[in-house]
């Protein structure tokens, strides 16, 4: 220990500046050095668990997205068969009402065919009876001037007959 001393080395010191740094170093690892590893620790846990979700919320925008997706394309199918059938129904509904049309119209020609058949029967009616009056007439004129009441009888019977005949 003396040549320590000679060279200017206090073993002592030396031992206490050992111990002093050791202290040092214990109460640097208990006070300090824990703590800033466990707050080091902390925000390294945080950090993982933000890229994490992170990677989550990726993961879940990209689901919504394929979703969101599908959804705008079954709109679009939807909306597509929805013009199909009422385009559909559309023509349907124009070729009915063309059909019903055209059989109110033939209903109507149809009618007027009926009251024109009976007003020319009617008239066919009136004008034949108008004519053999006329005629029975005309024939009464002529008979009563020129036939015996015997021809006349006889004439009068035969037209009956005719007319019956005709009638």
């Amino acid at each position: 220990m003396k040549n320590m001393e000679k060279l200017g080395i206090n073993p002592i010191l030396i031992l206490t500046q050992v111990f002093n740094f050791f202290v040092l170093m214990f109460l640097l690892k208990k006070f300090l050095y824990k703590p800033v590893l466990a707050m080091l620790d902390k925000r390294r846990v945080d950090a993982e668990r933000t890229v994490q979700l992170k990677q989550e919320l990726e993961k879940q925008k990209e689901s919504a997205d394929k979703e969101k997706e599908a959804a705008v394309l079954e709109g679009r199918r939807e909306a597509d068969r929805i013009m199909k059938d009422a385009q559909t129904k559309g023509e349907g509904l124009a070729k009915q009402m063309e059909e019903k049309a055209k059989s109110q119209s033939e209903d109507i020609v149809n009618r007027g065919q009926e009251q024109l058949k009976m007003q020319e029967q009617e008239i066919r009616t009136k004008l034949s009876g108008e004519v053999s009056r006329t005629a029975l007439e005309a024939a009464q004129t002529v008979l009563q001037d020129s036939l015996t009441e015997a021809q006349k009888k006889k004439v009068l019977e035969e037209s009956v007959k005719r007319f019956a005949a005709h009638a």
